[in-house]
C-alpha cells in the first residue's frame, strides 16, 4: 500500500471508508475532486495561468490526513487511486511544482505522508507534504522576509544569495534586536543557554526553525512544546544544505510546509490548520492588499507577476513595499491594525 495515491486518498476519508466502498466510480471521484480543492491542493509558480488569478484567492483549511494502514483493503486502494488519478487537476503549463497538503495529528503520521511516492500522470510531478497540526491564534507574516539566527557561524550561509537585502534579510540574533522576524534559525540544544533577551524576541518569531543534531521528530516535540511558536521547522542538516532552495520555493509562491520538504525529505514542521497558506508570496500579496492598503501593492498587479523565479513576483511586491516604506517615512506613523480574519481564524499579516 505504501507509496501509492490509494494510500493517500483513503488516509483523508479514514472514517468514511465503508461508506466508500458502496459508491460508484463516479461517485468517488467527485468525493476526491471535493477534498482535493481549496488549499489542500497547491500549485506555485506562474499564476497567470489561473482564472482569475490572485483576485479569486480564498485560503481553505487543509484536509485531515490519518494512517489508514489495516483499514483499508485492496479493492478500494485501487479503486481510489484510479479516482484520485481522474480528480487531480491537469498542471498549469508554468507550474513549479505540485503538491498535496494535509494536516495530521501526530509526528508518526507525519512521517508516513511523506514518504508517499504519489504518481502524477502527465504532470511534473506531487509532493505529498503534511503539517502536525498545533493551536495557534495568529501568524505575522510579510515580505519582504526578516530572517535571523542565533549561531553566528549560519549567517554566512544566510547572507549569500543576491537577494539578500531586497527580497530577504538576515542578521544574527544577541538580543538587541528590537525587529521581529519571520524566521528565526536556532541550535535547540543551546536552548537553555540563551539570554533573556532573545528568548523574548523567539517568542514573537513567527516560525523557529530548529537546525540539525538529532531526529526531526524529537527536535520538533522539543521546540514546539519549549517555545511553542506559531510555526515550528525541525530540518536536521546545517543550513548550507537547504536555505537556499527553501528560500526560493518561499519565492515561487509555495507556503512553508510544501516549501521545507522540498528543500530537505526528512523535514518536519507543526503549525495550525488555517493560515499558511500566507507564507507563499504571491498569496501573501493578495491577502494582505486589501486588508492593509498603505502597504502600497496594487491588486491589479500580483497576479500578473510571475513567481516561477525569485526575480519574478517575490521582488517585486518587496520592491513595492519597500519604496512604500521610505517613500512615507515617519509621516505615515503607526502601521494600521495588521488582524484580519481567514475563515473564522485570527490571523494577522504586518506589511513592514
Amino acid at each position: 500500500m505504501a507509496g501509492s495515491a490509494g494510500a493517500f486518498v483513503g488516509g483523508l476519508f479514514l472514517h468514511e471508508l465503508d461508506e466508500l466502498t458502496r459508491l460508484t466510480d463516479r461517485e468517488l471521484i467527485e468525493r476526491v475532486r471535493a477534498v482535493l480543492c481549496g488549499s489542500t491542493y497547491w500549485e506555485g509558480g506562474d499564476l497567470r495561468a489561473d482564472t482569475g488569478g490572485l483576485r479569486e484567492y480564498a485560503p481553505t483549511e487543509l484536509s485531515l490526513w490519518s494512517d489508514p494502514f489495516g483499514a483499508l483493503s485492496l479493492d478500494l486502494e485501487v479503486r481510489l487511486g484510479r479516482a484520485f488519478e481522474a480528480a487531480l487537476p491537469s498542471p498549469r503549463t508554468n507550474a513549479y511544482r505540485r503538491a498535496l497538503r494535509v494536516v495530521v495529528a501526530t509526528f508518526e503520521d507525519a512521517e508516513l505522508v511523506q514518504r508517499l511516492q504519489i504518481d502524477d500522470p502527465g504532470g511534473p510531478g506531487i509532493m505529498a507534504s503534511a503539517t502536525v497540526m498545533t493551536l495557534v491564534d495568529a501568524i505575522q507574516w510579510r515580505w519582504p522576509l526578516r530572517v535571523a539566527t542565533t549561531e553566528p557561524m549560519w549567517l554566512g550561509d544566510l547572507q549569500s544569495s543576491y537577494h539578500h537585502g531586497t527580497v530577504y534579510t538576515a542578521e544574527y540574533l544577541d538580543g538587541l534586536s528590537a525587529s521581529d522576524f519571520e524566521i528565526v534559525l536556532i541550535d535547540p540544544w543551546s536552548i537553555d543557554s540563551l539570554p533573556d533577551a532573545v528568548l523574548a524576541v523567539l517568542e514573537r518569531a513567527s516560525c523557529i526553525i530548529a537546525v540539525g543534531r538529532g531526529p526531526a521528530r524529537m527536535t520538533l516535540h522539543d521546540v514546539v512544546t519549549r517555545l511553542g511558536p506559531p510555526i515550528a521547522l525541525a530540518i536536521p542538516d546545517e543550513p548550507s544544505a537547504w536555505w537556499g532552495q527553501l528560500f526560493d520555493a518561499l519565492s515561487h509562491d509555495e507556503p512553508i510546509d510544501v516549501a521545507a520538504h522540498g528543500a530537505h525529505p526528512d523535514a518536519l514542521i507543526a503549525g495550525p490548520r488555517l493560515g499558511l497558506d500566507a507564507t507563499a508570496s504571491g498569496r501573501w500579496a493578495s491577502a494582505v492588499v486589501d486588508v492593509i492598503p498603505t502597504i502600497g501593492l496594487v491588486r491589479e498587479y500580483i497576479p500578473d507577476f510571475d513567481y516561477r523565479f525569485e526575480s519574478g513576483g517575490a521582488s517585486e511586491i518587496s520592491r513595492q513595499a519597500i519604496e512604500f516604506e521610505a517613500a512615507v517615512g515617519a509621516e505615515a506613523g503607526p502601521p494600521p491594525d495588521p488582524g484580519f480574519d481567514v475563515g473564522g481564524e485570527a490571523m494577522a499579516a504586518s506589511p513592514m
